[in-house]
C-alpha cells in the first residue's frame, strides 16, 4: 500500500515517529478477521515470523526468509515468558537463557561480576512510578487530593531509593519522557 501524509506544521520528528509503535503498518488479516484472531496468530514484516505460541510459557519464532533486510544469523528466537526477573535470573545465569532485559533487584549488586562482558547497562526507554489512583478518598482529582500527592511526591527522597533499593542503576524522572528516547530535555 502506498499513501500520502499531508502535514499541518513542520515537524522535526516525524520521520522518528513513524517508527514508533502506533504506526506499524498492520496486515489485512485484522482488518478482515478482526483483532482477536490477528492477536492470536499476528503476522510481522521483521526478520522473524511466528511458529508456536504457548500463552504465558514461551513464543517461538523462525527466520523469515521473505524479509527484505538484513537476514538473521540465527534460525529463530524463543521469547519465554517468567511470573518475575528472579527466576529468569537463574536460567540466565545457569546458561538456560541467552538474554534478559531487566535485571532483578536481588541481583543488581552482583550482575556485572557474575555475568562479566555479557553485563550490559545502558539506559532504556521505559519509566517506573508509583501512583495513587484519584478514586481514593481524599486523593481525587480535587485541589485537596493534588495538594495530598504533590505532599507525598515532594517527600520521597528519590535519589535515595536509586541508590538503596537499585544499587544506583536508575536515574530520577525530571519530566515524562525516557532519557533514552530522541528529544529528552532534562
Amino acid at each position: 500500500y502506498t499513501f500520502t501524509i499531508d502535514l499541518a506544521a513542520p515537524n522535526i520528528d516525524f520521520k522518528l515517529a513513524l517508527g514508533y509503535v502506533p504506526f506499524v503498518p498492520l496486515p489485512d488479516v485484522f482488518f478482515t478477521e478482526g483483532k482477536e484472531k490477528f492477536g492470536q496468530n499476528p503476522v510481522g514484516n521483521g526478520p522473524y515470523k511466528l511458529k508456536q505460541w504457548r500463552h504465558n510459557v514461551q513464543l517461538e519464532t523462525v527466520r523469515f526468509d521473505e524479509y527484505k533486510g538484513p537476514k538473521p544469523k540465527n534460525g529463530g528466537l524463543t521469547f519465554v515468558m517468567y511470573e518475575s526477573y528472579d527466576p529468569a535470573y537463574v536460567d540466565l545465569t545457569s546458561g538456560n537463557l541467552d538474554a534478559l532485559d531487566t535485571i532483578p533487584n536481588s541481583a543488581l549488586r552482583s550482575f556485572q561480576k557474575t555475568l562479566g562482558k555479557k553485563a550490559i547497562v545502558r539506559p532504556t526507554a521505559q519509566t517506573q512510578s508509583f501512583v495513587i489512583p484519584q478514586f481514593l478518598e481524599h486523593f481525587g482529582n480535587d485541589e485537596e487530593g493534588r495538594l495530598r500527592r504533590q505532599a507525598i511526591s515532594m517527600s520521597i527522597d528519590r535519589q535515595q531509593i536509586i541508590d538503596v533499593v537499585f544499587q544506583g542503576f536508575r536515574n530520577p524522572s525530571v519530566e515524562f519522557t525516557a532519557r533514552s528516547i530522541p528529544g529528552w530535555s532534562g
